[in-house]
């Protein structure tokens, strides 16, 4: 399964997807992975607003940027 949000190029892929429609939200327990613009995250677990925006992953590995504000 892939989905994209086309307005930031934020992709997510994996096996297993479920919709929440009371939540608006993606759940996956299956290996994943997310591109945004400069992260790369792959992980076991996800949960995900509908636009990718807001983000639970679990079990992680990556590369992640920072920025100090």
């Amino acid at each position: 399964m892939v989905v994209v949000n086309h307005t930031d190029q934020s992709r997510l892929e994996t096996e297993q997807l479920f919709w929440d429609e009371k939540t608006k939200y993606f759940v996956s327990e299956k290996a994943f992975k997310l591109t945004k613009e400069s992260d790369t995250i792959f992980g076991v677990g996800f949960e995900s607003k509908d636009d990718l925006s807001k983000h639970l992953s679990k079990k992680t590995t990556g590369k992640l940027e920072t920025s100090e504000e």
